[in-house]
């Protein structure tokens, strides 16, 4: 070795260093990476600023569970290496608190009690579909109808001619009866007679019918780029549900659950179809390319809100070629009394 040490035995010590050196930053900076966003998803969802991305970010709100999940492994490994650093001290129960509150809020959908239905009851199947334009391919959707013995179909987004070509393809006698029209807001297509009821006034037409034995209450919401029309449209999807006591709230909220107006329909008696059946996060944006290279849908838009005289026995999601939702398709009973 040369005096200044610069011989060939040096370089496993100049490595240590860095190995040493890169050990006591990567997980300071890793828990950053996580703890910064799941910290912000957090405050962003018990606050509720009605700023538009405020708004869109809420919807994101799931995504904080694994990020608060994942420091907590980095902390533990940490502590348990022993390297009982103040840092890791400090966010450990930072972290496994945002754990239990993001279980809290995510839990009913997996565990939330489910009423039973009425004994021998024939369920009624209902599918919501939006963004049904004409990059949809008609006889998909008509066989999905088919298959699932669909009883009320309500859609939004959708257009004249697409509703022609859907028509043709065997939707005019599958679902022969309508209420509402083609455009950006709601129509509902059912197997038997319906009757509108209402139409509450919102940025895009919404209207209640009485179909199947239920009285549905069908939505487009505004998207949240203008906050104040899209807090509007729900708020007055929730009044009319009230006024005019449907069992159903169904359609594109452009809400998820953990934004405040759709919780404010649930704390007035509608839970998810979803957390109903117990099927967990149900995820039905973006489905085709709506946020570009995005693989999967990561955001839950189109609900089934149910009332209290109703409960689900099965709930799914399905892929409709050509539209940037899954459509969501559930099986609606009567609940059985005292439930």
């Amino acid at each position: 070795m040369t005096p200044d040490g610069a011989g060939p035995g040096a370089r496993p010590g100049r490595l240590g260093r860095v190995g040493k050196v890169v050990g006591a930053v990567a997980p300071p900076v890793l828990l950053a990476v996580l703890g910064l966003p799941a910290l912000l998803l957090t405050l962003l969802r018990a606050l509720q600023p009605d700023t538009t991305l405020a708004v869109e970010a809420v919807a994101l709100t799931p995504v904080a569970l694994p990020l608060y999940a994942a420091m907590l492994l980095v902390c533990g490994a940490a502590l348990v290496r022993g390297r009982r650093r103040v840092l890791e001290l400090i966010l450990t129960p930072v972290a496994l608190g945002g754990v239990l509150v993001h279980v809290w809020w995510l839990g009913p959908l997996a565990l939330g009690e489910v009423p039973p239905p009425v004994a021998g009851s024939t369920p009624v199947v209902v599918m919501i579909a939006a963004d049904l334009g004409p990059q949809v391919d008609p006889a998909v959707v008509v066989a999905e109808v088919a298959a699932l013995d669909v009883d009320v179909l309500a859609v939004s987004e959708t257009d004249v001619d697409t509703l022609a070509r859907l028509d043709a393809a065997g939707l005019a006698t599958a679902l022969p009866y309508r209420a509402g029209a083609p455009g950006p807001g709601s129509l509902v297509l059912s197997r038997t007679p319906l009757r509108e009821v209402a139409a509450p006034a919102t940025t895009f037409p919404s209207v209640v019918v009485d179909a199947a034995g239920l009285r549905v209450l069908a939505l487009h919401a505004a998207p949240p780029s203008d906050v104040a029309a899209w807090r509007g449209d729900l708020e007055a999807a929730r009044a009319a549900a009230q006024a005019e006591d449907v069992d159903l709230v169904l359609g594109n909220a452009n809400a998820t659950i953990d934004h405040d107006p759709l919780r404010a329909l649930v704390a007035a008696g509608w839970r998810d179809a979803a957390e109903l059946g117990n099927a967990g996060l149900q995820p039905t944006w973006p489905a085709h390319d709506g946020l570009g290279p995005w693989p999967f849908p990561a955001v839950a838009l189109d609900h089934i809100m149910v009332g209290e005289r109703a409960t689900v026995t099965e709930v799914e999601t399905l892929d409709v070629p050509g539209s940037e939702h899954l459509a969501v398709v559930a099986a609606i009973s009567p609940r059985s009394p005292g439930r």
